[in-house]
């Protein structure tokens, strides 16, 4: 018996905010663990993930968000790039929709792990945006490469600093700082989320009345992330802090009501939240056939 497909082949999908255009890309995923989750017992988790139908399996998918307008076109994150395995289809997105590495003039990053960076330079160091700056907050540059912390940092987890850092030396002469609060590009508004990492960043999407939120990793499994928000995960700098953020974040965006996007939501991985039960609720977008 021949060998049947397995890959999805969705890599990109459009969606308008106002005048904007923006484009999910999908990286691919990578598969990780639930047992890299705190304050939660498993068989919660399999009562959350069999409420909302959803397969009983800790695979993350990873996106990044392309942001055209008619002057500028930001890329939201890089992706994986196929470090230790994970995603590295961002390259085969973007082609899909006919945008070439040389167009991308921003770069906008929510944090420093591998699977938002290890696709933004080379094995051998160089860029991969040649024309893009890299902007990012000053706390994460300073986290990521500060020898202090990377030599008090288990073996395990050094190759991410390791990763960041190439990336940050890569377009070193390109890079920005980002400031909460301000414009990251035109439309485009920089939020301080920490708790995950010191810097991580949302990006608040505003065009006309059209308001869209990427909230980075604020959850890495929406379901259980949604219905416990004081859950977190192995890869949170300041865990207690990562979940104060979330609620924080949820309650802001059940109040607000804008468009939600996520590196982890699932593709297309648009959603709102609403209010439920004296918790929230996932309100998934249905597929847009087409932008008019």
């Amino acid at each position: 018996m021949k060998n049947l497909p397995t890959h999805q082949t969705l890599g990109a999908y459009r969606r308008k905010i106002g005048d904007l255009v923006l484009t999910t890309l999908s990286d691919g995923y990578l598969d990780v663990s639930f047992d890299l989750l705190s304050n939660i017992a498993p068989e919660e988790i399999d009562q959350i993930l069999e409420a909302a139908a959803v397969p009983k399996r800790a695979r993350a998918t990873i996106q990044s968000y392309l942001i055209q307008s008619s002057t500028k076109t930001v890329l939201i994150d890089g992706g994986a790039g196929g470090m230790n395995g994970w995603g590295g289809e961002l390259q085969n997105s973007l082609a899909s929709v006919g945008v070439a590495k040389s167009d991308i003039d921003l770069v906008l990053l929510t944090h420093g792990h591998p699977d938002h960076l290890g696709g933004l330079a080379t094995e051998n160091g160089e860029p991969v945006f040649p024309n893009a700056e890299l902007a990012l907050s000053e706390a994460e540059l300073a986290f990521w490469t500060d020898d202090a912390i990377i030599n008090a940092t288990p073996e395990g987890f050094r190759p991410f600093f390791l990763a960041a850092r190439k990336v940050f030396d890569a377009y070193d002469d390109r890079l920005r700082m980002l400031d909460s609060g301000k414009e990251a590009a035109a439309g485009v508004e920089a939020i301080a989320l920490p708790g995950h990492t010191l810097g991580h960043t949302g990006f608040a999407v505003q065009s006309g009345r059209d308001k869209l939120f990427i909230w980075g990793d604020i959850v890495h499994f929406l379901d259980i992330e949604v219905a416990r928000p004081d859950v977190t995960i192995a890869f949170d700098v300041d865990a207690s802090m990562s979940a104060q953020t979330r609620k924080r974040t949820f309650d802001m965006l059940a109040t607000e009501d804008p468009l939600i996007g996520g590196i982890h939501t699932g593709s297309p991985g648009y959603l709102r939240l609403r209010r439920n039960d004296g918790g929230y609720a996932v309100v998934r977008e249905p597929w847009l056939p087409a932008l008019d």
